[in-house]
């Protein structure tokens, strides 16, 4: 994973491989994360930096399918 500072915000990159099932490694659409899969990264974004227990989470995968929460609500769905 790689993180660059913009004057917009932060962005993160993932590099994702998979040796024993290449295919699962193509990127094949976008959507909403319904299961768990091979090969996906987790974020905690501590939003107060006091460890308070408010927190972002982001859960990607090599198809580009995402899983975002805010304070484990499943239902918020971050824009863009």
């Amino acid at each position: 994973m790689k993180a660059v500072w913009t004057p917009d915000g932060v962005a993160f990159g993932f590099r994702m491989t998979s040796r024993r099932r290449p295919a699962l490694a193509k990127h094949q659409g976008t959507g909403r994360l319904d299961g768990l899969v091979e090969r996906q990264r987790e974020l905690f974004l501590d939003v107060t930096g006091k460890n308070e227990g408010k927190f972002y989470q982001f859960i990607v995968n090599a198809n580009c399918a995402v899983l975002d929460l805010k304070n484990s609500d499943a239902t918020w769905n971050i824009e863009g």
